[in-house]
């Protein structure tokens, strides 16, 4: 799951570059929503009744709950108030769509971390 996050985002960066480089009216953007509450972890909702009742481990079932607590949690927003933001952003040219601002100090500490491994520029 993170592995093609990542991809999505690159993805993005690289049409996005693309676009400009082709003078092309198309605008890109990257939606990296937190928690935002959902049935996404809700997926027997739609299981073939011939397939029967899904079976998890107690192990498979607790991640299962854990994931989704996590998006609804303190922060969770409504599906409805992230499309709201996402159409805004999308609307306004932006590129990165940051629904939470409560995710700042993340990708702060992320970008840093990234900042301070560069060598020091040769003198």
């Amino acid at each position: 799951y993170a592995a093609a996050k990542a991809a999505v985002v690159s993805l993005s960066e690289t049409l996005r570059i693309e676009m400009m480089m082709a003078g092309a009216p198309i605008g890109v953007s990257v939606l990296c929503p937190g928690s935002t509450v959902s049935n996404v972890m809700e997926s027997e909702r739609g299981r073939p009744a011939d397939r029967g009742v899904e079976q998890r481990s107690p192990e498979a079932e607790g991640m299962r709950v854990f994931i989704k607590e996590s998006f609804t949690g303190p922060d969770g927003l409504p599906a409805e108030t992230v499309a709201a933001r996402t159409l805004d952003a999308v609307r306004a040219g932006s590129f990165w769509i940051l629904s939470h601002p409560s995710e700042r100090a993340t990708v702060e500490n992320r970008f840093n971390e990234i900042l301070a491994s560069f060598p020091p520029p040769a003198s």
